[in-house]
């Protein structure tokens, strides 16, 4: 219930009415009724009542008017098909239709098919060209006319046949620049050279590709091509006839070498002359392709290398056997040796000089020495092989052939020329100190006389052609030597283990334990990328073996236990294997005794220290591949030769050169910073040789201790990663157990383990630059993002030759980074000073009194600090920095930073910044008491630009460069050097590779 006032609202009409009879009660009787009085005034209306109920609906009215359509509804199901009417007339045939338009796809291929000689004598050339799926191709899809070459077989003067050719001009020397010096031809004019057959000219000129009247359009990819030559009337319609053409396509992305033998009378053709197949130089060459690559089949090549091909500038022979047996040798011939270098100059009096060049083969005496030219058959002769998909132990040198030899033989029929028809010519190719004919240091002969004396085969070092190329290592008399690992016991961490082998000689009988010269047992772990050895001093090296302990089983084995144990930390799997030598002693030239090291191959057994079973480190390269052009791997000595397996023992992450080491007879010891010889970063730098962008050399502290390789001519595409991989070993990603690599001579160091591989052939600083950025520091490296199968830039799609279309014309760039005072010369006799300091990092402070002489600092790779009274100043990569004489100044430079530092004085250096001194000038043409400008510039110069410029010094950061001085001298200058460039000088800088931009810097004072 409520409170209050509602209450008091019901009890106050009971009140009133109470009042009312009270005053009523106290009246008197009451009266008659009065008249009835006026109606008062109308009540307000009253509520509304309750509705009453719904009556019955009324009679349904008329029907309304029609209204508007709804939306129409959901269509409805297809209903079944009809059934199919009657066929109707044929109508008439319509006109015949065009074939539709097939566009060519890639690849070029040319075939021909005859050549017919009319009543002019002049050739006509039947030819095709079509796309690799056989589609034809028109001559305005090609990069210019096909062009032929036309000569016949005839028996020569020495002996033998040899190629003549119709197709010839002559040839005018000019001068030529060969080691910075101008030199005059040779030859003033060369005579009746091979060539390939002028086209006519035509009025108006015909500018490619519009129709030259020599070529007929015989439709579908057919065309005939006039030769403007006519035979000689006396030509033999007997003989054999060989034309050879050339077409390319796509800028030279795609060539076809087209050949046909023929006999003019159209007789069968039987005489050959096919000593060497161009399978046998794709062994290496991988392909051959020379001349602009346009030349890739050696049988056209003998159409114009004939005995009347003379390089007029050079004097010497481009004759096809004379010419390649000299590349071939290269530095071996007695002529380099005696300081007389073999060049051919050629198109754009561009020097090829063939002196340097190391034939890959191993040979000598131990089987060690690299460039062994004696093996004749590995272009003459045998079929080319091709290296197995797996190793095998031993490794077979050539497991798979690629040919039959019945097959070679329809490709060489020739190919025992080498030893059947000998003459002077071939043979003093290679031993070019050597003239049968005029009797010098042979007995005089004549040129047809060599096989008299020298018959294909014989006893070993003899006289016969066979015999005289016998190499020591590979000599027949030699019993052999094989070394195989039994069983391995006592493998655990912290103990000795004992090896169990055998030792025996090619037919199976045991070697004695006292015939064993050498015997060496390498311990490395873990097999999942080695960084362990037993102790620090076995990191690089295998433990040697004293001979007296090693213990004859009596069974035919014999053991030996290590005297380094097994580190007790140590884990996972390890490999052990063994590198053994004895020594044979055969009958070499004349009867003489001559002693030869033989080494066994390095057998590798895996013991399971802590893993449930031995787990065999990844396989990557097979040997065999590695002997498809070295013949038989055998290095330090003779003694590594199973590369696949032993290499990496030593030759692992965790190893780096010595150049502290070089001994003092070498300009020992090398202030360097160590690089990796990691086995994959290095067998990749050592392949990509003269295309290296910066130094690569290896410091030891054996031999001659400074070795470098950036000479090393790769003769094949590197782009072709399983000429040395197994299948998709070189693909991304790569097992997650590879540990990074140590290399502090690089832009960064650690490299990670895609890096590590990757940087051995792009190793520019751009490149490094680009996989430091994907590599975190505790992420690790990003390459399979990009570079992981299937994606845009997998290793697979990067790696192979794509069409090319033409590079755009590009400019150098030359940006200033420094133009500011530098001081007052003081005193006469002022020069440049240039160090180099690549180090971690590292502080000091330089006072007053030190810092007599302002400095320069560029960066070159990394950053570096500069702290003085006004504050920190930071360096990155491609800024400079003065700092005035007499600033004390604290510097940091960032680990593994490249840094120059240089100044112009005449005070001796003195500590350097603690940086590698690398130059140092001739006395500066400056005025004391005048004051002068720094200067610093960085160069950019593509490939094929140079610049003329004046200044004191530079220093290559990338790429190679070639410096012309005023007199005409030319010299290389490779990335990480400085040199100077006289004061007040103009000198063409220029750059000297052929596909890298070259980077450098430039200074001078002004």
């Amino acid at each position: 219930m409520t409170k209050g006032r509602p209450l008091f609202k019901f009890l106050a009409p009971l009140g009133l009415l109470a009042l009312l009879l009270f005053t009523l009660a106290c009246q008197g009787e009451i009266g008659a009724q009065g008249a009835k009085g006026d109606p008062g005034p109308k009540g307000d209306p009253g509520a509304q009542g309750i509705a009453g109920l719904k009556g019955d609906q009324g009679l349904l009215g008329p029907a309304g008017a029609k209204g508007d359509p709804g939306p129409q509804g959901v269509q409805g199901l297809v209903g079944p098909q009809g059934l199919v009417g009657p066929q109707g007339a044929a109508g008439a045939a319509g006109a015949a239709g065009k074939d539709a338009p097939i566009p060519p796809g890639g690849g070029v291929k040319s075939t021909i098919t005859k050549v017919d000689i009319g009543a002019d004598r002049k050739p006509v050339v039947t030819f095709s060209i079509t796309d690799d799926k056989g589609l034809p191709l028109k001559i305005s899809d090609l990069d210019g006319y096909p062009s032929f070459v036309l000569s016949y077989i005839k028996a020569s003067d020495a002996g033998g046949t040899e190629y003549v050719a119709y197709t010839v001009g002559d040839a005018t020397g000019a001068n030529f620049i060969f080691n910075g010096q101008t030199k005059a031809p040779a030859l003033a004019k060369v005579t009746g050279r091979p060539a390939y057959d002028t086209r006519a000219a035509t009025i108006p000129p015909t500018v490619f590709p519009a129709d030259h009247p020599q070529f007929k359009d015989l439709g579908k990819g057919s065309y005939t091509y006039t030769f403007t030559l006519a035979l000689p009337e006396t030509y033999d319609k007997n003989a054999t006839h060989t034309i050879g053409g050339v077409v390319t396509r796509s800028t030279r992305a795609y060539v076809s070498n087209s050949i046909l033998d023929f006999v003019p009378s159209g007789a069968p053709v039987t005489v050959t002359r096919q000593v060497v197949n161009t399978a046998s130089c794709n062994q290496c060459h991988d392909p051959l392709a020379l001349h602009g690559g346009t030349r890739r089949d050696t049988r056209l090549c003998v159409l114009c290398h004939t005995s009347q091909n003379v390089d007029p500038e050079s004097g010497n022979s481009p004759e096809f056997k004379v010419m390649v047996h000299k590349i071939h040798s290269g530095r071996s011939l007695p002529s380099v040796l005696s300081d007389t270098p073999y060049y051919i100059v050629g198109f754009g009096q561009n020097v090829f000089d063939w002196s340097g060049v190391v034939w890959p083969q191993f040979g000598g005496t131990s089987g060690s020495t690299i460039g062994d030219v004696r093996t004749c058959t590995v272009c003459h002769g045998a079929p080319p092989k091709a290296g197995s998909d797996a190793a095998t132990y031993p490794p077979v040198q050539f497991p798979s052939p690629t040919l039959s030899d019945a097959d070679y033989a329809k490709l060489a029929p020739n190919a025992d020329n080498w030893k059947t028809a000998p003459n002077a010519k071939a043979c003093t190719a290679c031993h070019d100190d050597v003239d049968p004919i005029a009797g010098v240091k042979h007995e005089r002969q004549r040129a047809d006389s060599c096989s008299r004396c020298h018959e294909p085969e014989g006893s070993e070092f003899g006289l016969s052609v066979v015999g005289a190329h016998t190499i020591p290592a590979k000599s027949k008399q030699l019993k052999g030597y094989k070394v195989e690992i039994v069983r391995i016991t006592g493998a655990a961490p912290g103990q000795k283990p004992t090896v169990v082998f055998t030792a025996k000689d090619n037919s199976g009988a045991v070697v004695p334990k006292t015939a064993i010269t050498n015997l060496s047992f390498n311990v490395k772990g873990a097999t999942t990328d080695y960084t362990t050895a037993p102790t620090a001093a076995l990191a690089k090296a295998a433990e040697s073996a004293v001979l007296a302990n090693i213990v004859d089983n009596g069974d035919g084995t014999y053991s030996y236990t290590l005297v380094n144990a097994i580190p007790a930390d140590a884990t996972g799997t390890w490999g052990i294997g063994i590198e053994s030598r004895r020594q044979e002693r055969i009958k070499g030239s004349k009867g003489a005794d001559l002693t030869v090291n033989v080494n066994s191959y390095n057998p590798v057994a895996y013991v399971a220290l802590t893993d449930e079973a031995a787990v065999p480190r990844r396989q990557v390269v097979a040997t065999s591949k590695c002997n498809v052009c070295h013949g038989e791997i055998a290095f330090h000595g003779g003694s590594r030769r199973n590369t696949t397996e032993y290499c990496e023992f030593c030759h692992n992450p965790a190893n780096v050169d010595n150049p502290a080491g070089v001994p003092a007879a070498s300009g020992g010891p090398v202030g360097a910073l160590p690089q990796s010889i990691n086995f994959r970063f290095l067998i990749h730098r050592v392949h990509t040789g003269e295309e290296l962008t910066r130094d690569y050399t290896i410091y030891r502290s054996l031999g001659s201790g400074i070795f470098n390789f950036n000479e090393i001519l790769f003769p094949g595409d590197r782009r072709n990663c399983e000429k040395c991989h197994l299948p998709g070993t070189n693909l991304l990603p790569l097992p997650e157990t590879i540990v990074n690599t140590v290399a502090p001579r690089e832009p960064y160091s650690p490299l990670g383990p895609a890096a590590s591989a990757c940087l051995g052939c792009h190793d520019s600083q751009k490149a490094a630059s680009h996989a430091s950025t994907m590599t975190g520091p505790t992420t690790g490296e990003a390459c399979t993002v990009c570079h992981g199968q299937g994606r845009d830039f997998s290793v697979t799609k990067v790696h192979n030759q794509p069409e090319r279309a033409p590079a755009a014309k590009a400019t150098l760039t030359a940006r200033t980074i420094v133009d500011a005072s530098y001081a007052a010369v003081p005193a006469e006799g002022w020069f440049w000073g240039v160090a180099r300091i690549a180090t971690g990092a590292t502080e000091k402070t330089e006072d007053t009194a030190s810092h007599g002489f302002a400095w320069v600092f560029y960066v070159v790779n990394g950053s570096a600090e500069i702290t003085t009274d006004a504050g920190t100043k930071v360096l990155a990569a491609g800024q400079a920095a003065i700092l005035p004489a007499g600033q004390a100044h604290t510097h940091r430079f960032a680990p593994y930073s490249e840094v120059l530092v240089f100044r112009p004085a005449n005070k001796p250096f003195g500590e350097f910044h603690r940086g590698v001194k690398l130059y140092e000038s001739s006395v500066l043409p400056l005025t004391v008491g005048q004051s002068y400008k720094v200067r610093v510039r960085e160069l950019t110069l593509p490939p094929s630009t140079s610049i003329t410029l004046t200044a004191d010094f530079g220093y290559v950061i990338e790429g190679a460069l070639a410096v012309t001085a005023a007199d005409g001298k030319v010299t290389t200058k490779l990335a990480s050097r400085a040199f100077g460039l006289p004061a007040n000088t103009p000198q063409l800088l220029a750059n000297a590779g052929d596909s890298l931009p070259v980077r450098l810097v430039v200074v001078d004072l002004h």
